[in-house]
């Protein structure tokens, strides 16, 4: 479906169509107006950067918007997006969500903003349709009776009612527009409210310092979510108490909505004493349910107690009480003392604590131990240790640096090859203007910084992206960057956790192997074009010359067939003459062999055939030849001789096609264990470019053939002295 159609509108209501009139009733536009115009709720388009594409009549006439609106900006009023927002399932997940996104008040009421958001894929791009469903929140009447229920028609309601009446956290119930319906023992101690706070609402009651959040806690507890945050109440002694509130949203088995309500006090001397037993409790809970073994003795060395976890030590290595005891000074002199333990299976190594205990008493005195078992701590230690090391080592083979980017783009927390990388010192570089995404290479910027403001705006996502970067010295070089946004408790997003590595070696080994590839297809294309052209020459020659010569004793045989009757002396001429025939014929045979492989090379060698061959070039280009060779023969292999006579053919062939040169010197010569070919002539010269130029195949067959057999071809030219060429190969 073509989406060309699609216009971002703005808001007219008297507008009956929400669409292009050039889509004549075709496209997405013209559907969701006929399925969704009239529709009494609220529904609307938004693409995924979450602008709105489209919005029916009802959507137009209850929210106010302008062009290029985004939903998150009609909603909250909000430059970001919505914490709760079900677009970000339907975009990342492809499924649809429900969400309560927003709370406002209608004349008295308090109304929750459902949205139904439905994923819609078309061309390869995901819209997200979604439906708003306008939710009032009831208002609950509470009372209280004779025998203390509060919720006649709600027994299981009143049994929870009862345990909060019984605990010492301040606890109030309300309904969903948080008028009180119950406030247990511990809160009218504590607040010594007036009598008349039911049905009023909590926040006139606790006088809550400063403005409070209401609307997004609506929304989060809309959601079935518990909401915490910190505020300052006034107390009946008019005091200011900081507390921490607690909103968990509960639901009875008639579907009736409730919110509790728990209020934690942090300090005030008057309100301490209210929470000894359950504090004392806790404490309890935590000594007997530790990872660590506790255990008190009186002054006479008895145990008075001990908890699960050191009963069990005592129990595994019957002997550690007493070096516990051997070592009593020394733990309480210093605090803690280290003790070796052993049983016939195991030896583990403790950390021991100890604390002496004040009473009141004068006359009873106790010590406490605290005992912790390092044998785990120190294998983590090691495991610790040892994959330190091994990070270490990556890091210095990968070349990689680790850094948080906050929204800014600036980096914190760097560890790693930063200045390997980058050419930069950390501390020089934290504070630059625009962070990490300056060095980025301009052709690279855009997409790079689109990739980061992503990472912003869609939580617990991950990505892997390869880029340039600019260092301080103005090298361009290849980095990889992971990247994983961090979100908290909420779903914000607080910073992105990146690993960066230096690819560069690995791009250029690319490009490389690219260029390389593309160098021995033109290389094959270009044997194979010189083998097309020497199978050309062979035809012509066999065609042209052997075809003539075999016509020719043909047409003679048959007028001596034809004759009855010869001289003698007629029949010696025609058969000398078709015996010279014969040995032109054979003479043409010998030299398509020699062009196809010298005999010479196979009978006397190498030395011998690169003769063979300047006589043979000199005398068909007048090219003057000068030989500089070795008396006795070089013993070469079959397939280093060949390289090495091939490469003298391409090096003539050049000089013959490219050189205008008069006179060539070749000098062929024993170096050690190697054998050296050179040859100079004194042509116009070939130009450093036209060396290593992709076109000069002839130069790259030629050392392609030098580096099968290990050897190396060099070539170096002076304008209008002439060009040198030599080959070096090992003869063993």
């Amino acid at each position: 479906m073509n989406f060309g159609f699609l216009k971002i509108f703005t808001k007219n209501s008297n507008q009956s169509e929400s669409i292009d009139s050039q889509t004549s009733g075709n496209g997405l536009l013209n559907l969701l107006s006929s399925l969704y115009e009239s529709q009494n709720t609220s529904v609307y388009l938004i693409n995924s950067t979450y602008e709105l594409v489209w919005a029916n009549k009802k959507f137009r006439e209850n929210f106010s918007f302008s062009k290029d609106s985004k939903c998150y900006n009609i909603f909250l009023k909000s430059s970001t997006i919505c914490q709760n927002c079900p677009a970000i399932a339907a975009f990342q997940k492809n499924q649809p969500l429900d969400k309560f996104v927003a709370t406002h008040e209608d004349n008295g009421t308090k109304v929750s903003l459902q949205v139904f958001a439905v994923p819609v894929e078309i061309d390869r791009q995901i819209f997200s349709l979604n439906f708003v469903l306008e939710k009032e929140i009831p208002s609950t009447k509470g009372h209280e009776t004779s025998d203390n229920s509060v919720f006649k028609e709600s027994p299981e309601l009143n049994k929870l009612l009862f345990l909060f009446e019984n605990l010492s956290i301040p606890i109030i119930l309300t309904d969903l527009n948080f008028n009180v319906l119950y406030l247990n023992k511990t809160f009218k101690e504590f607040l010594n409210p007036s009598d008349k706070v039911l049905n009023r609402s909590l926040f006139d009651i606790c006088n809550f310092k400063g403005k409070l959040p209401i609307e997004e806690i609506s929304t989060r507890l809309a959601n079935s979510e518990k909401v915490v945050f910190t505020s300052e109440i006034s107390s009946h002694s008019a005091k200011r108490i900081p507390v921490t509130i607690e909103f968990v949203p509960i639901q009875s088995q008639d579907s009736t909505e409730y919110i509790v309500s728990l209020f934690y006090l942090t300090t005030e001397d008057d309100v301490r004493t209210t929470f000894e037993q359950e504090r004392y409790e806790i404490f309890t809970k935590l000594i007997e349910n530790g990872d660590s073994g506790i255990f008190v003795q009186n002054d006479l060395g008895q145990i008075v107690y001990q908890n699960d976890k050191a009963g069990k030590i005592f129990k595994e290595f019957p002997e550690f009480l007493n070096e516990v005891l051997k070592h009593k000074e020394q733990i309480f002199r210093q605090g803690q003392a280290q003790i070796t333990a052993a049983n016939s299976n195991t030896e583990n190594t403790f950390l021991v604590e100890g604390y002496p205990i004040k009473t009141r008493s004068t006359r009873a005195h106790y010590n406490s131990y605290v005992i912790d078992d390092l044998t785990q701590f120190k294998n983590i230690e090691q495991e610790l240790n040892s994959l330190k090391q091994t990070l270490a080592k990556v890091e210095r083979k990968t070349k990689s640096v680790l850094f948080k980017i906050d929204s800014n783009f600036k980096i914190t927390d760097v560890t790693g090859s930063f200045y390997e990388i980058t050419g930069y010192k950390v501390e020089e570089f934290v504070g630059k203007g625009n962070g990490w995404v300056e060095i980025v290479y301009p052709d690279d910027y855009f997409r790079v910084q689109n990739n980061f403001s992503e990472m912003f705006h869609f939580p617990n996502l991950s990505k892997t992206f390869e880029y340039r970067i600019k260092k301080a010295n103005g090298e361009i070089v290849w980095v990889e960057t992971l990247v994983e946004n961090l979100v908290d408790s909420r779903g914000k997003i607080l910073y992105l956790d990146c690993i960066t590595f230096d690819i560069d070696e690995q791009k250029q080994a690319e490009e490389r192997l690219k260029s390389s590839q593309e160098e021995m297809r033109n290389l094959a294309m270009y044997f194979e074009s010189l083998r097309e052209e020497e199978k050309k020459k062979l035809a012509f020659e066999i065609h042209d010359e052997l075809g003539h010569i075999l016509t020719a004793m043909k047409l003679e045989l048959s007028w001596v067939l034809k004759k009855k009757f010869l001289r003698e002396e007629v029949l010696h001429e025609k058969l000398h003459k078709m015996i010279d025939m014969i040995d032109s014929m054979i003479r043409k045979v010998r030299s398509i062999s020699s062009q196809l492989r010298p005999s010479v090379l196979d009978h006397f060698g190498i030395t011998a055939a690169i003769e063979w061959q300047a006589k043979e070039f000199q005398k068909q280009t007048a090219i003057r030849c000068r030989l500089n060779l070795p008396k006795q023969e070089i013993q070469l292999s079959e397939a280093k001789s060949i390289v090495v006579f091939r490469v003298f053919q391409e090096i003539l062939t050049n000089i013959a096609r490219h050189a205008n040169a008069t006179r060539v010197d070749i000098h062929l010569d024993i170096e050690g264990n190697n054998l050296v070919l050179t040859v100079a002539d004194n042509g116009k010269g070939i130009k450093p470019e036209d060396i290593s130029a992709k076109k000069s195949l002839g130069i790259f067959g030629m050392k392609e053939r030098a580096r099968s057999v290990n050897g190396k071809l060099t070539i170096s030219g002076v304008s209008n002295i002439g060009t040198t060429v030599t080959l070096t190969i090992p003869i063993n």
